[in-house]
């Protein structure tokens, strides 16, 4: 043990009056310590008691103090942030793009005999121009006069680079069916 991992006890054993551990008795240093300590205690027993009478109604000063510094940070927040929140909807609602009709409400069409993606799987959405083979050879009931023409589509590629959905953009999309 040393000096300074016993300095809490001399402390509580002077003031309890206890005798000191054994390491007292051989540190010279650990030894003066206790001693003042002991003297630090007795004098401490030796003063009078005091008692100075609690101003009247404490409580009372003390609770309304309590309720002067709370008060400025709960009145002051609520209408700043319905303030923030309102700048926040003013400022965003007029830089909102309008909705496009067309693309966005159709669905994507799952490319038969395609894995589906993982759930945490980045995919990416890519517009080509796919000719009416393709479709009809990826799987897809195509009715079409000419198979040589091509349809624009919105393609979902996986992380791999494969297609795995499409949805049609262009005019003649009714000719084609999953």
């Amino acid at each position: 043990m040393n000096c300074k991992s016993i300095r809490r006890e001399l402390i509580e054993a002077a003031r309890r009056g206890e005798a000191p551990r054994p390491h007292v008795k051989e540190c010279r240093s650990c030894e003066e310590y206790y001693a003042g300590q002991l003297a630090l205690t007795r004098a401490m027993a030796a003063l009078p008691p005091v008692e100075l009478p609690a101003p009247p109604r404490l409580e009372a000063v003390l609770l309304a103090e309590f309720d002067m510094v709370r008060r400025p940070r709960i009145a002051f927040r609520v209408p700043l942030a319905v303030a923030a929140s309102i700048a926040c909807a003013v400022l965003l609602l007029p830089h909102q793009p309008p909705p496009r009709a067309s693309a966005a409400e159709k669905p994507f069409l799952a490319i038969p005999y395609t894995v589906p993606l993982a759930p945490y799987e980045i995919a990416q959405v890519q517009r080509m121009a796919i000719p009416v083979a393709a479709l009809a050879a990826a799987g897809f009931d195509v009715h079409a006069q000419d198979y040589g023409a091509a349809v624009q589509a919105d393609v979902l590629l996986g992380q791999d680079g494969r297609a795995r959905a499409i949805r049609l953009v262009s005019q003649n999309e009714r000719s084609i069916v999953p």
